[in-house]
């Protein structure tokens, strides 16, 4: 728009530029023309300014506003971790391929697998297993994304080692009981 202003200001003046006294007339035209564009250029640059700061002023508010989102996402993230660290139980996330993307630090002391490693097999679709000395109760859940798919699962590890010592003194007790009734009656 600017430029067809400019444009018709300056071709207008030239029509008269055959006689000398027309030439003076030409150039205060051609003059006035300039003063007149450039008044026009440095308002477009004035209305460009203001439209400039007030874009800035509303990205610094969104910027402000995405700092404090990000400020209270990472507030919540370290309070989850805390108490996911904090469980007495293990907590295991693994992906369709059965590596470990997540785990708390319970869970890295009962299997001693870290993040990236793959879950041993038994751990899948049984409800105890045996890792060394340890006995482990182990609870499966499907980790769903919003529309349903699935992402991978949860497992959550039950140390039950010492239910499982004392069911097992329990029971010899018993047999030792049953024995000493047997040879009481002889």
């Amino acid at each position: 728009e600017i430029g067809r202003m400019l444009n018709k200001d300056v071709q207008e003046p030239s029509r008269q530029a055959n006689s000398p006294a027309g030439g003076i007339e030409v150039l205060q035209k051609s003059f006035e023309s300039f003063t007149t564009a450039t008044a026009k250029l440095q308002e477009a640059f004035r209305s460009l300014e203001v439209k400039f700061e007030a874009i800035n002023r509303e990205l610094e508010q969104k910027n402000r506003r995405l700092e404090i989102i990000l400020a209270e996402k990472e507030e919540v993230r370290n309070y989850l971790e805390t108490i996911l660290e904090s469980l007495t139980t293990g907590v295991v996330v693994t992906d369709l391929q059965g590596r470990i993307t997540m785990r708390n630090g319970c869970a890295g002391r009962l299997t001693g697998l870290g993040r990236g490693a793959v879950l041993p097999g038994e751990f899948r679709g049984r409800r105890k297993v045996r890792l060394g000395e340890n006995i482990l109760e182990v609870l499966t859940s499907a980790v769903k994304a919003r529309d349903g798919s699935s992402l991978g699962t949860v497992h959550i590890l039950l140390d039950v080692t010492r239910v499982e010592k004392l069911e097992e003194m329990a029971k010899r007790t018993e047999k030792f009981a049953a024995m000493g009734e047997m040879a009481a009656n002889i």
